[in-house]
């Protein structure tokens, strides 16, 4: 368990809930509280993890875009959906910020990808969570929106596989690219 995935389920929380009721606000400040003293119990944790992060940079200016482009499609797709207007507009603006924030992010810490692919793992499931919660079924926009996603991702996915091929002692994929063709 990584501490980091709780990141994922507070932003589905966040995104799908209506924060303006006394039950909401309620709740929001006890989270706060219980993840402070969390925090402050496992302070030590967390020194180390931020010391760790500080010596390791993003390999390049390009880094994470490819989780970048998934979450555009997934919030692309919501845009056109079903939904009211006002879900899709807070959902839109808290995921466009949270990627571009963290973009950004990587571009100075290693951190930055690690919460890029925690929203490209979010905001399916927040879309999903929003979908049940209003009953609406997914329309042909979520619907492409979800597979062109799961395609960029394979794409890029075995992209890095391939780009980092031979480095290390265990690579990721020991495979040539030729050999992956033939068997098609």
């Amino acid at each position: 368990f990584h501490y980091s995935s709780l990141f994922s389920m507070v932003y589905i929380w966040l995104s799908t809930t209506n924060l303006i009721n006394k039950k909401s606000v309620l709740f929001s400040v006890v989270a706060v509280l219980l993840m402070t003293v969390f925090f402050y119990i496992n302070l030590d944790y967390f020194n180390v993890k931020l010391l760790s992060y500080q010596g390791s940079e993003s390999p390049n200016v390009l880094s994470g875009l490819s989780k970048v482009g998934v979450c555009l499609v997934f919030l692309g797709g919501l845009f056109f959906s079903d939904l009211q207007w006002g879900e899709k507009s807070k959902f839109c603006s808290m995921g466009l910020g949270g990627v571009v924030l963290f973009w950004l992010l990587s571009g100075v810490s290693y951190a930055g990808l690690r919460f890029l692919d925690l929203m490209s793992f979010a905001l399916p499931v927040s879309i999903l969570v929003l979908h049940t919660k209003y009953s609406i079924a997914f329309n042909r926009p979520v619907k492409t929106a979800f597979v062109c996603a799961g395609l960029l991702s394979v794409f890029s996915l075995y992209r890095n596989f391939v780009a980092e091929f031979g480095q290390g002692g265990a690579p990721f994929m020991p495979y040539h690219v030729a050999d992956f063709f033939m068997f098609l």
